[in-house]
């Protein structure tokens, strides 16, 4: 599989609030303690940056804010797009596919210096 590549490339953060978003809609503080959760919180996010990064993946249409009718405290509430979770897919891809790459050249190195 080649490695995809894109004009615009996605930080970590953005990645896993495109995760935190794959299976429910939620507001800015429920993405930034879900991005925690399933980080096991190598990944913490100050609200401001949270923010920022919504605004961004809004203007890339892969995410969207919808209005939470229900919960008058809470302004909105965002989800995945369609458009985001393709990206996300292909980033996973293109994530793995460095994985696999790495773990292929440190094998031959091990294997290399070994018959030094």
């Amino acid at each position: 599989m080649q490695v995809p590549t894109f004009s615009v490339t996605m930080s970590p953060q953005s990645f896993y609030i495109l995760l935190a978003l794959t299976d429910k809609s939620l507001h800015g503080y429920g993405i930034r303690d879900e991005v925690a959760h399933i980080s096991r919180s190598t990944v913490v996010m100050a609200p401001g940056t949270v923010y920022v990064l919504l605004k961004r993946l809004i203007s890339r249409g892969w995410i969207e804010r919808v209005p939470a009718n229900d919960r008058p405290k809470i302004a909105a509430r965002y989800e995945l797009t369609t458009q985001g979770r393709r990206r996300l897919m292909l980033e996973a891809a293109r994530v793995q596919e460095l994985a696999d790459l790495a773990r292929y050249k440190l094998t031959f190195a091990r294997r290399h210096l070994a018959d030094v």
